[in-house]
């Protein structure tokens, strides 16, 4: 008994050289935006963190509690922030309360493709802590 020969259509081959690398970039873009996101909320995150540990040294002078939050704030990104690049790290301490805040941004992958004012990703994050013992 003679073996037949299966033969396949050649368009499974076509529509798969299509649909598998757009699913690739589709995976990786959604991948990229993950670390976006974590990069952004663990900047809100520290801001704040740094913010609050600021205003509970309220025995300090304005200029000794905006280094002490400008040095916790600049330890915090350093622990925690994956891809995000720092531009500006800030800190304004008043009598009642005290801000602190990071600009940064993310390159995106697709550099080259867009003007130069949509090749990044930006992230600002600004928080304040109201002292307790003014």
């Amino acid at each position: 008994m003679k073996k037949r020969k299966k033969h396949y259509d050649a368009y499974m081959t076509v529509e798969a050289s299509l649909l598998v690398p757009l699913v690739f970039i589709i995976l990786l873009l959604l991948i990229y935006w993950g670390f976006y996101c974590y990069d952004k909320s663990v900047s809100v995150q520290c801001s704040y963190l740094a913010a609050l540990r600021g205003s509970n040294q309220c025995e300090m002078s304005d200029a000794k509690r905006e280094a002490f939050t400008l040095e916790q704030l600049e330890k915090l990104m350093n622990e925690t922030i994956l891809f995000m690049k720092e531009e500006d790290i800030y800190v304004e301490a008043g009598l009642t309360e005290i801000k602190a805040g990071v600009l940064g941004s993310m390159d995106i992958l697709t550099g080259g493709l867009r003007r130069a004012e949509m090749e990044r990703w930006t992230v600002d994050s600004e928080k304040k802590a109201y002292c307790l013992k003014p």
